[in-house]
């Protein structure tokens, strides 16, 4: 008999419960990520919708900073009333789903606030802007899917061109500096000379384009034009200069006109020239200032200061790194060996300013920034060109007799103006690249000028340079050029 084995089947009955266990561990941890995947979700969306919202508040201040720029006359001028009152509204993003509003208020010299229209020149404005990332809601902070952006936008005021800066006193045995006081100080205060420490706001002084010397924390909402120094009229020798309210008339009073000579001294200014007079600080700190007929301290002034009436009015091209030193053909002489930087000369009419500071630069395209051709000074009808040597080494720029259309390429200059870049605006580019500026009196070794008799602050001569965007090789730069963006102190609120 043949016997059919068979193969039994495999007991099936503990299969089941651990499916039905396998099934409620899935089922139990599905339950604990759904609400872990909705939060992350959720924080996604709502990271999403801040950043969303905060594009829109910038959108805003953008916009509104472009109004604020735009508020000018047909000759570029501002005008007070151009300037946007607000709210302004607009939309960014797809259908509009981004959204903000801006309002706008407006300062005085002093912070107070201004209801515009306004006769009083507004010094600043605090721009809000809320921004919503949703196509409904109302705008104020703390509205769902919204944030809140604050900023100051400062004006560059036609009556406050310069940020003020240092004087100081060249060739004491103390960095000394002229002081009134106080950042207030009342009428009458004498003028002294203090310990250059830090910027104090009573040591800030603006050299203003029709030669008045102003204490720049004296100007307020309610006297812009502030204290200017004050020497009396007419000078008298030993009289002390002091911190007087600005006349404000056009031409300045003789008493607060002062112009700046070739030895970088103060001198006063009356009946269309100077008279004689001049700043002398002879003391340590504490001294004060005195006028004299015989004795002329020698100044230095920061940048910031700015440079009185020189620049492009009066041709006069000025270093920025060496503020209120000019480009100088050295001692007239058109045989001369080197150029130099020389205090920038002062005088309430231009046509009394010398030759030997006098140029005529190429004209600057207002698209193109740039403007290239000879630069020259003319005497008795002769025109001299700057020549570079086209070299770093010790060859300096010169000037030569020049006539005629053809320029070589050694008198060729390109002049940029402001370029949208801090490093090439207002630059002086010879034809193989380099840079006109005035040498560090502190490099070693020295490249400065030198003549028999000569006892005023140290002079550079000028060289020429590979460009790399400094403050040495800008020229006719705005004092205000190294200034923060008019927009500043961007807080979230």
């Amino acid at each position: 008999m043949i016997r059919i084995r068979t193969r039994c089947r495999r007991d099936e009955r503990g299969s089941l419960p651990m499916a039905l266990l396998l099934t409620m561990v899935a089922i139990s941890l599905s339950a604990l990520l759904v609400p872990m995947v909705v939060d992350q979700v959720g924080a996604t969306g709502t990271t999403s919708d801040r950043m969303l919202a905060l594009d829109a508040a910038r959108a805003g201040l953008n916009s509104a900073m472009g109004q604020l720029r735009a508020a000018t006359d047909s000759a570029g001028a501002g005008d007070t009333e151009r300037l946007p009152a607000g709210p302004l509204t607009g939309s960014i993003g797809p259908a509009g789903g981004q959204r903000y509003q801006v309002t706008i208020g407006y300062r005085d010299l002093d912070g107070a606030p201004l209801t515009m229209p306004s006769t009083v020149q507004p010094v600043s404005a605090v721009v809000v802007s809320t921004g919503i990332a949703a196509a409904t809601g109302t705008f104020r902070a703390g509205t769902p899917k919204s944030r809140t952006l604050q900023a100051t936008y400062s004006f560059r005021l036609s009556n406050e061109i310069f940020p003020g800066g240092q004087i100081r006193v060249t060739g004491s045995s103390a960095d000394l500096c002229l002081d009134a006081g106080s950042r207030r100080p009342a009428a009458g205060t004498p003028v002294v000379v203090q310990a250059c420490t830090g910027a104090p706001a009573q040591q800030l002084w603006a050299y203003k384009n029709d030669l008045t010397l102003v204490l720049v924390s004296a100007q307020t909402g309610a006297d812009p034009l502030g204290m200017c120094l004050d020497a009396g009229s007419p000078h008298v020798t030993g009289a002390q200069v002091k911190v007087q309210p600005c006349a404000g008339t056009s031409p300045p009073s003789a008493a607060q006109r002062w112009s700046l000579n070739e030895t970088a001294n103060f001198m006063g200014t009356g009946n269309g020239s100077v008279d004689g007079f001049c700043f002398t600080a002879q003391g340590g700190p504490g001294s004060p200032l005195l006028i004299s007929d015989r004795t002329c301290s020698a100044f230095q002034l920061e940048p910031a200061v700015g440079a009185g009436a020189a620049g492009p009015a009066t041709k006069q091209l000025v270093n920025f790194q060496q503020f209120g030193r000019c480009l100088d053909l050295t001692d007239q002489n058109t045989g001369a060996p080197y150029l130099i930087a020389r205090p920038c000369v002062q005088a309430p009419d231009p046509a009394r300013i010398g030759w030997n500071q006098k140029w005529t630069v190429p004209a600057v395209g207002s698209t193109s920034n740039t403007g290239t051709g000879r630069i020259y000074t003319t005497l008795n009808g002769t025109e001299y060109c700057l020549r570079s040597p086209g070299t770093t080494a010790p060859a300096y720029p010169t000037v030569v007799a020049c006539s005629g259309s053809s320029v070589p390429a050694a008198l060729t200059w390109t002049v940029y103006g402001r370029t949208g870049t801090y490093a090439t605006s207002y630059q002086v580019v010879d034809n193989t690249g380099l840079c006109l500026q005035p040498a560090d009196p502190a490099a070693s070794p020295g490249e400065v000028y030198a003549s028999t008799g000569y006892t005023g602050p140290t002079i550079s001569r000028v060289v020429m340079r590979v460009c790399e965007g400094s403050a040495w090789q800008k020229w006719n730069a705005p004092a205000y050029l190294s200034k923060p963006l008019p927009l500043s102190q961007v807080v979230e609120r």
